[in-house]
Protein backbone atom coordinates (compact mmCIF):
# COMPACT_ATOMS: atom_id res chain seq x y z
CA UNK A 1 0.00 0.00 0.00
CA UNK A 2 2.74 2.55 1.03
CA UNK A 3 4.22 1.88 -2.62
CA UNK A 4 1.03 2.16 -4.08
CA UNK A 5 0.95 5.86 -2.45
CA UNK A 6 4.29 6.24 -3.61
CA UNK A 7 4.27 5.49 -7.08
CA UNK A 8 0.68 7.69 -7.41
CA UNK A 9 2.78 11.08 -5.71
CA UNK A 10 5.63 10.17 -8.31
CA UNK A 11 3.76 9.86 -11.67
CA UNK A 12 1.31 12.82 -10.25
CA UNK A 13 4.51 14.48 -9.61
CA UNK A 14 5.50 13.68 -13.37
CA UNK A 15 2.09 14.66 -14.81
CA UNK A 16 2.60 17.73 -13.30
CA UNK A 17 6.15 18.71 -13.87
CA UNK A 18 5.22 18.03 -17.85
CA UNK A 19 1.86 19.97 -18.08
CA UNK A 20 3.92 22.59 -16.60
CA UNK A 21 7.05 22.07 -19.07
CA UNK A 22 4.09 22.07 -21.41
CA UNK A 23 2.48 25.25 -20.50
CA UNK A 24 5.62 27.23 -20.16
CA UNK A 25 6.79 26.60 -23.57
CA UNK A 26 2.76 27.15 -25.04
CA UNK A 27 2.91 30.67 -23.27
CA UNK A 28 6.87 31.28 -24.33
CA UNK A 29 5.88 30.25 -27.82
CA UNK A 30 2.80 33.00 -27.77
CA UNK A 31 5.01 35.38 -26.04
CA UNK A 32 7.37 35.38 -28.98
CA UNK A 33 4.77 35.26 -31.85
CA UNK A 34 2.08 37.90 -30.41
CA UNK A 35 3.08 39.70 -27.65
CA UNK A 36 6.88 40.58 -28.28
CA UNK A 37 8.67 42.23 -31.43
CA UNK A 38 11.11 39.57 -31.39
CA UNK A 39 10.00 38.17 -34.61
CA UNK A 40 11.29 41.20 -36.36
CA UNK A 41 14.01 41.57 -33.84
CA UNK A 42 15.58 38.61 -34.72
CA UNK A 43 15.64 39.22 -38.57
CA UNK A 44 17.35 42.77 -37.88
CA UNK A 45 19.45 41.60 -35.75
CA UNK A 46 20.64 38.60 -38.13
CA UNK A 47 21.35 41.55 -40.40
CA UNK A 48 22.78 43.67 -37.69
CA UNK A 49 25.39 40.79 -36.87
CA UNK A 50 26.25 40.55 -41.12
CA UNK A 51 27.15 44.37 -41.21
CA UNK A 52 29.18 44.35 -37.97
CA UNK A 53 30.88 41.21 -39.44
CA UNK A 54 31.70 43.40 -42.84
CA UNK A 55 34.25 45.10 -40.70
CA UNK A 56 37.95 44.25 -41.26
CA UNK A 57 41.96 45.96 -41.01
CA UNK A 58 42.76 47.66 -44.36
CA UNK A 59 46.53 47.87 -44.11
CA UNK A 60 46.40 51.16 -46.19
CA UNK A 61 44.19 52.99 -44.25
CA UNK A 62 45.70 51.76 -41.17
CA UNK A 63 42.61 51.33 -39.90
CA UNK A 64 39.67 48.78 -38.74
CA UNK A 65 36.86 50.09 -41.22
CA UNK A 66 33.54 48.04 -43.18
CA UNK A 67 33.84 46.23 -46.63
CA UNK A 68 31.71 47.86 -49.28
CA UNK A 69 28.45 47.12 -50.35
CA UNK A 70 27.27 45.86 -47.17
CA UNK A 71 24.02 46.93 -45.06
CA UNK A 72 24.60 48.28 -41.75
CA UNK A 73 21.38 47.93 -39.19
CA UNK A 74 20.64 50.00 -36.07
CA UNK A 75 17.53 49.22 -34.79
CA UNK A 76 15.75 50.57 -31.68
CA UNK A 77 11.82 50.39 -30.58
CA UNK A 78 11.01 53.36 -32.25
CA UNK A 79 12.89 53.42 -35.46
CA UNK A 80 15.39 50.47 -38.07
CA UNK A 81 18.07 52.70 -39.85
CA UNK A 82 20.02 51.08 -43.19
CA UNK A 83 22.90 52.67 -43.52
CA UNK A 84 24.75 51.26 -46.88
CA UNK A 85 28.34 51.40 -47.39
CA UNK A 86 29.84 53.21 -50.74
CA UNK A 87 33.56 52.23 -52.34
CA UNK A 88 33.62 56.02 -52.95
CA UNK A 89 37.15 55.93 -53.36
CA UNK A 90 37.66 52.96 -55.51
CA UNK A 91 39.73 51.36 -52.61
CA UNK A 92 37.81 48.43 -51.67
CA UNK A 93 36.73 50.49 -48.48
CA UNK A 94 32.84 50.95 -47.52
CA UNK A 95 32.38 54.95 -46.21
CA UNK A 96 28.63 55.71 -45.40
CA UNK A 97 28.77 57.82 -48.46
CA UNK A 98 27.04 58.18 -51.71
CA UNK A 99 30.08 58.86 -53.29
CA UNK A 100 32.04 61.87 -54.44
CA UNK A 101 31.13 65.01 -56.72
CA UNK A 102 33.27 66.91 -58.33
CA UNK A 103 32.23 70.40 -56.80
CA UNK A 104 33.40 73.36 -56.19
CA UNK A 105 33.92 73.25 -52.75
CA UNK A 106 34.65 69.69 -50.89
CA UNK A 107 34.61 69.13 -47.63
CA UNK A 108 34.32 66.01 -44.88
CA UNK A 109 31.72 65.97 -42.21
CA UNK A 110 33.10 64.64 -39.00
CA UNK A 111 31.65 63.75 -35.48
CA UNK A 112 28.95 61.35 -33.75
CA UNK A 113 26.25 59.42 -34.84
CA UNK A 114 24.37 62.61 -35.70
CA UNK A 115 26.42 62.95 -38.15
CA UNK A 116 26.18 59.67 -39.65
CA UNK A 117 21.84 59.32 -39.49
CA UNK A 118 21.13 57.68 -37.08
CA UNK A 119 17.53 57.97 -36.53
CA UNK A 120 16.79 58.86 -40.27
CA UNK A 121 16.20 55.30 -41.73
CA UNK A 122 18.17 56.20 -44.59
CA UNK A 123 21.03 58.37 -44.52
CA UNK A 124 22.09 58.44 -48.03
CA UNK A 125 18.08 59.81 -48.62
CA UNK A 126 17.41 61.82 -45.37
CA UNK A 127 20.83 62.16 -43.60
CA UNK A 128 21.47 66.15 -43.22
CA UNK A 129 24.64 65.53 -45.01
CA UNK A 130 23.01 64.24 -48.34
CA UNK A 131 19.98 66.73 -47.54
CA UNK A 132 22.84 69.80 -47.82
CA UNK A 133 24.85 68.02 -50.79
CA UNK A 134 20.84 68.37 -52.57
CA UNK A 135 20.37 71.93 -51.51
CA UNK A 136 23.80 73.21 -52.80
CA UNK A 137 25.12 71.76 -56.22
CA UNK A 138 28.67 73.56 -55.71
CA UNK A 139 29.28 71.56 -52.13
CA UNK A 140 30.01 67.72 -52.08
CA UNK A 141 29.83 66.56 -48.38
CA UNK A 142 31.50 63.19 -47.30
CA UNK A 143 30.67 61.79 -44.75
CA UNK A 144 32.21 60.34 -41.96
CA UNK A 145 29.97 60.04 -38.71
CA UNK A 146 31.05 57.40 -36.09
CA UNK A 147 34.45 57.10 -37.05
CA UNK A 148 35.29 57.03 -32.98
CA UNK A 149 32.72 57.84 -30.63
CA UNK A 150 34.25 61.21 -29.57
CA UNK A 151 36.55 63.65 -30.62
CA UNK A 152 40.14 62.24 -30.25
CA UNK A 153 39.29 58.56 -31.73
CA UNK A 154 37.53 60.54 -34.73
CA UNK A 155 40.33 63.03 -35.37
CA UNK A 156 42.48 59.97 -35.33
CA UNK A 157 40.31 58.20 -37.97
CA UNK A 158 40.39 61.50 -40.37
CA UNK A 159 43.86 62.09 -39.84
CA UNK A 160 44.42 58.45 -41.30
CA UNK A 161 41.63 58.98 -43.98
CA UNK A 162 42.41 62.79 -45.45
CA UNK A 163 45.44 61.85 -47.66
CA UNK A 164 42.84 59.85 -49.77
CA UNK A 165 40.59 62.75 -49.63
CA UNK A 166 40.71 65.75 -51.62
CA UNK A 167 38.35 68.15 -49.56
CA UNK A 168 38.72 72.19 -48.90
CA UNK A 169 36.49 72.18 -45.57
CA UNK A 170 36.14 70.12 -42.38
CA UNK A 171 32.99 70.46 -40.75
CA UNK A 172 33.17 69.33 -37.09
CA UNK A 173 29.85 68.29 -35.25
CA UNK A 174 29.72 68.14 -31.56
CA UNK A 175 26.54 66.97 -29.78
CA UNK A 176 25.76 68.86 -26.70
CA UNK A 177 25.84 67.04 -23.92
CA UNK A 178 27.02 63.50 -24.70
CA UNK A 179 30.40 64.25 -26.25
CA UNK A 180 31.58 66.47 -23.44
CA UNK A 181 32.21 63.05 -21.97
CA UNK A 182 32.59 60.97 -24.69
CA UNK A 183 35.93 63.43 -25.28
CA UNK A 184 37.22 62.33 -21.55
CA UNK A 185 37.97 59.07 -24.26
CA UNK A 186 40.71 58.32 -26.32
CA UNK A 187 40.48 54.62 -26.45
CA UNK A 188 41.01 53.12 -30.49
CA UNK A 189 40.45 49.48 -31.36
CA UNK A 190 41.96 50.96 -34.81
CA UNK A 191 44.92 51.53 -32.73
CA UNK A 192 45.38 48.53 -30.99
CA UNK A 193 44.32 45.98 -34.27
CA UNK A 194 47.18 48.54 -35.88
CA UNK A 195 49.77 48.42 -32.75
CA UNK A 196 49.60 44.54 -32.87
CA UNK A 197 48.63 43.78 -36.45
CA UNK A 198 51.92 41.98 -37.37
CA UNK A 199 52.25 39.68 -33.92
CA UNK A 200 48.93 39.07 -34.68
CA UNK A 201 48.72 38.45 -37.98
CA UNK A 202 45.42 38.30 -40.28
CA UNK A 203 43.63 35.35 -38.74
CA UNK A 204 43.72 36.16 -35.04
CA UNK A 205 42.85 39.98 -36.21
CA UNK A 206 40.03 39.11 -38.05
CA UNK A 207 38.87 37.11 -34.66
CA UNK A 208 39.48 40.05 -32.58
CA UNK A 209 37.42 42.78 -35.01
CA UNK A 210 34.78 40.16 -34.97
CA UNK A 211 34.76 39.48 -31.36
CA UNK A 212 34.56 43.39 -30.89
CA UNK A 213 31.99 43.94 -33.56
CA UNK A 214 29.17 41.25 -32.07
CA UNK A 215 29.27 43.32 -28.57
CA UNK A 216 27.23 46.24 -29.55
CA UNK A 217 23.74 44.77 -28.68
CA UNK A 218 24.56 41.74 -28.41
CA UNK A 219 21.60 39.31 -26.82
CA UNK A 220 21.55 36.43 -25.41
CA UNK A 221 17.88 35.37 -26.48
CA UNK A 222 18.70 36.33 -29.98
CA UNK A 223 21.84 34.59 -30.58
CA UNK A 224 19.90 31.66 -29.18
CA UNK A 225 16.89 31.80 -31.70
CA UNK A 226 19.69 32.46 -34.80
CA UNK A 227 21.89 29.43 -33.80
CA UNK A 228 19.31 27.19 -32.99
CA UNK A 229 17.63 24.73 -35.56
CA UNK A 230 15.88 22.90 -32.66
CA UNK A 231 14.06 25.97 -30.62
CA UNK A 232 12.23 25.84 -27.29
CA UNK A 233 10.67 29.00 -26.20
CA UNK A 234 10.59 28.36 -22.81
CA UNK A 235 14.88 28.65 -23.15
CA UNK A 236 14.53 31.45 -25.41
CA UNK A 237 12.23 33.28 -22.51
CA UNK A 238 14.98 32.55 -19.79
CA UNK A 239 17.44 33.95 -21.82
CA UNK A 240 14.86 36.97 -22.08
CA UNK A 241 14.68 37.27 -18.34
CA UNK A 242 18.27 36.99 -18.08
CA UNK A 243 19.39 39.95 -21.13
CA UNK A 244 16.71 42.25 -18.76
CA UNK A 245 18.91 41.85 -16.17
CA UNK A 246 22.17 42.46 -18.04
CA UNK A 247 20.51 46.03 -19.32
CA UNK A 248 19.28 46.99 -15.79
CA UNK A 249 23.00 46.27 -14.94
CA UNK A 250 21.80 43.81 -12.01
CA UNK A 251 24.12 41.04 -13.49
CA UNK A 252 26.62 40.70 -16.04
CA UNK A 253 27.31 37.37 -18.43
CA UNK A 254 28.43 38.98 -21.57
CA UNK A 255 31.25 37.10 -21.39
CA UNK A 256 33.57 37.31 -25.09
CA UNK A 257 36.20 35.63 -26.05
CA UNK A 258 38.77 38.35 -26.24
CA UNK A 259 39.08 40.17 -22.76
CA UNK A 260 41.42 43.24 -24.12
CA UNK A 261 42.72 45.34 -21.26
CA UNK A 262 41.66 49.16 -22.20
CA UNK A 263 44.90 50.90 -21.16
CA UNK A 264 46.27 48.95 -24.46
CA UNK A 265 43.39 50.41 -26.39
CA UNK A 266 44.58 54.14 -25.15
CA UNK A 267 45.82 57.05 -27.35
CA UNK A 268 47.21 58.80 -24.81
CA UNK A 269 45.47 61.93 -25.38
CA UNK A 270 43.67 62.34 -22.43
CA UNK A 271 45.01 62.44 -18.96
CA UNK A 272 44.47 59.79 -16.63
CA UNK A 273 42.92 62.42 -14.43
CA UNK A 274 40.16 63.21 -17.29
CA UNK A 275 39.93 59.79 -18.38
CA UNK A 276 39.27 57.90 -15.17
CA UNK A 277 36.10 60.82 -14.12
CA UNK A 278 32.26 58.72 -13.38
CA UNK A 279 30.02 59.54 -15.01
CA UNK A 280 26.41 58.17 -14.14
CA UNK A 281 22.59 59.15 -16.19
CA UNK A 282 19.63 59.09 -15.32
CA UNK A 283 16.67 58.98 -17.49
CA UNK A 284 14.58 61.96 -17.47
CA UNK A 285 10.41 61.97 -19.54
CA UNK A 286 8.71 65.51 -20.23
CA UNK A 287 5.39 65.75 -22.41
CA UNK A 288 7.41 65.45 -25.86
CA UNK A 289 10.49 63.66 -24.93
CA UNK A 290 12.67 61.78 -23.01
CA UNK A 291 15.91 62.69 -22.20
CA UNK A 292 19.20 62.07 -19.86
CA UNK A 293 20.82 64.15 -17.44
CA UNK A 294 24.46 63.24 -16.31
CA UNK A 295 25.33 63.56 -12.78
CA UNK A 296 29.01 64.87 -12.94
CA UNK A 297 28.46 67.96 -14.15
CA UNK A 298 26.94 68.98 -10.44
CA UNK A 299 30.53 68.87 -9.68
CA UNK A 300 31.59 72.44 -10.52
CA UNK A 301 35.04 71.87 -10.71
CA UNK A 302 34.66 68.93 -12.65
CA UNK A 303 31.95 70.25 -14.90
CA UNK A 304 34.88 73.26 -16.33
CA UNK A 305 37.99 70.14 -16.47
CA UNK A 306 35.42 68.81 -18.86
CA UNK A 307 34.24 71.81 -21.01
CA UNK A 308 38.03 72.93 -21.04
CA UNK A 309 39.05 69.46 -22.39
CA UNK A 310 36.65 69.65 -25.32
CA UNK A 311 36.95 73.27 -26.19
CA UNK A 312 41.25 72.42 -25.99
CA UNK A 313 40.42 69.43 -28.51
CA UNK A 314 38.19 71.32 -30.79
CA UNK A 315 41.04 74.51 -30.61
CA UNK A 316 43.40 71.63 -31.53
CA UNK A 317 41.46 70.77 -34.48
CA UNK A 318 40.89 74.63 -35.90
CA UNK A 319 44.52 74.85 -35.40
CA UNK A 320 45.51 71.94 -37.54
CA UNK A 321 43.15 72.22 -39.92
CA UNK A 322 44.16 76.05 -40.66
CA UNK A 323 47.57 74.67 -41.07
CA UNK A 324 46.88 72.46 -43.74
CA UNK A 325 45.54 75.45 -45.52
CA UNK A 326 41.86 74.34 -45.13
CA UNK A 327 38.62 75.84 -43.86
CA UNK A 328 37.21 74.85 -40.34
CA UNK A 329 33.72 75.20 -39.05
CA UNK A 330 31.87 73.74 -36.20
CA UNK A 331 27.80 72.69 -35.32
CA UNK A 332 27.28 72.18 -32.24
CA UNK A 333 23.65 69.88 -32.14
CA UNK A 334 21.34 69.61 -29.26
CA UNK A 335 19.69 67.07 -27.28
CA UNK A 336 15.90 67.24 -26.48
CA UNK A 337 17.02 67.88 -23.14
CA UNK A 338 18.60 71.57 -24.40
CA UNK A 339 15.33 72.68 -24.56
CA UNK A 340 14.12 72.35 -20.78
CA UNK A 341 16.93 74.30 -18.95
CA UNK A 342 14.53 75.01 -16.01
CA UNK A 343 13.74 71.03 -15.53
CA UNK A 344 16.78 70.06 -15.76
CA UNK A 345 18.97 70.08 -12.77
CA UNK A 346 21.88 70.98 -15.17
CA UNK A 347 21.66 73.67 -17.84
CA UNK A 348 23.10 72.36 -21.10
CA UNK A 349 22.58 75.54 -22.28
CA UNK A 350 24.80 77.11 -20.32
CA UNK A 351 27.34 74.05 -20.51
CA UNK A 352 27.62 74.95 -23.95
CA UNK A 353 27.88 79.07 -23.61
CA UNK A 354 31.05 77.86 -21.43
CA UNK A 355 32.62 75.80 -24.14
CA UNK A 356 32.06 78.68 -26.87
CA UNK A 357 33.67 81.16 -24.35
CA UNK A 358 36.87 78.99 -24.43
CA UNK A 359 36.61 78.72 -28.16
CA UNK A 360 38.99 80.52 -30.41
CA UNK A 361 37.21 83.41 -32.16
CA UNK A 362 37.98 82.69 -35.49
CA UNK A 363 35.71 79.17 -35.43
CA UNK A 364 32.73 80.02 -37.44
CA UNK A 365 30.16 78.12 -34.84
CA UNK A 366 26.23 77.33 -35.90
CA UNK A 367 24.68 77.02 -32.85
CA UNK A 368 21.21 74.57 -33.75
CA UNK A 369 19.77 75.10 -30.32
CA UNK A 370 18.14 78.44 -31.09
CA UNK A 371 17.04 77.70 -34.86
CA UNK A 372 15.51 74.39 -33.85
CA UNK A 373 14.33 75.69 -30.56
CA UNK A 374 12.19 78.60 -31.99
CA UNK A 375 11.46 76.35 -34.91
CA UNK A 376 9.58 73.89 -32.55
CA UNK A 377 8.02 77.03 -30.69
CA UNK A 378 6.28 77.84 -33.83
CA UNK A 379 5.14 74.96 -34.67
CA UNK A 380 3.85 73.09 -31.49
CA UNK A 381 2.38 70.11 -32.87
CA UNK A 382 6.20 69.00 -34.64
CA UNK A 383 8.91 67.11 -33.20
CA UNK A 384 12.61 67.47 -34.38
CA UNK A 385 13.94 64.04 -32.28
CA UNK A 386 12.50 61.28 -31.66
CA UNK A 387 10.53 60.89 -28.61
CA UNK A 388 12.79 58.14 -26.23
CA UNK A 389 15.75 57.83 -28.48
CA UNK A 390 16.98 61.34 -28.72
CA UNK A 391 18.18 61.44 -32.27
CA UNK A 392 16.69 63.49 -34.94
CA UNK A 393 13.86 62.21 -36.35
CA UNK A 394 12.80 62.77 -40.34
CA UNK A 395 11.33 66.21 -39.61
CA UNK A 396 14.53 66.92 -37.65
CA UNK A 397 17.00 66.00 -40.21
CA UNK A 398 15.47 68.06 -42.86
CA UNK A 399 15.41 71.20 -40.67
CA UNK A 400 18.81 70.72 -39.44
CA UNK A 401 19.68 70.49 -42.92
CA UNK A 402 18.36 73.82 -43.88
CA UNK A 403 19.98 75.46 -41.26
CA UNK A 404 23.53 74.20 -42.27
CA UNK A 405 22.74 74.91 -45.61
CA UNK A 406 22.47 78.40 -45.14
CA UNK A 407 25.02 78.68 -42.76
CA UNK A 408 27.83 76.95 -45.46
CA UNK A 409 26.18 79.17 -48.51
CA UNK A 410 27.10 82.25 -45.84
CA UNK A 411 30.32 81.32 -45.33
CA UNK A 412 31.61 79.38 -48.47
CA UNK A 413 29.80 80.32 -51.51
CA UNK A 414 28.71 83.81 -50.69
CA UNK A 415 32.07 84.31 -48.70
CA UNK A 416 33.53 83.95 -52.37
CA UNK A 417 31.44 85.68 -54.35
Amino acid sequence: MFLTSFHKKYKYFIYSFLFFLIFLELFSYIYFSVISNDQNNLKNYIEKRNGALSYKYFQDFDLVLPAPNVNKIHYTSEFTDNFLTNDILGLGVGFFDDGIDDREYKGVAIGDSFTRGVGSTDNLKNGWVELVEKQNTEIDLINLGNLGRGLNDQVYHYNKIKKFIKHDFILYNFFSGGDYTDNLEDTSYSFYISKNYEEFGSVKSQEIINDLMIRHGYKHHLEYLKNSNLKLYSVYFFLKIIDLLNNKKLINTHKFKYDIPINLTRLNTISDELFNIKNNQKKICQKKYCYTEDDVFENLKLKDLIIKNTAEKINDLFQQTTNENKSFFLIIHPSSRNFYPKETNINYNDLDAQLISLLNNKIKILYLKEYLYNYEKNNMNLAVFHTHDGHYNLNGYKQVSNYISKFLNTNLINKEN
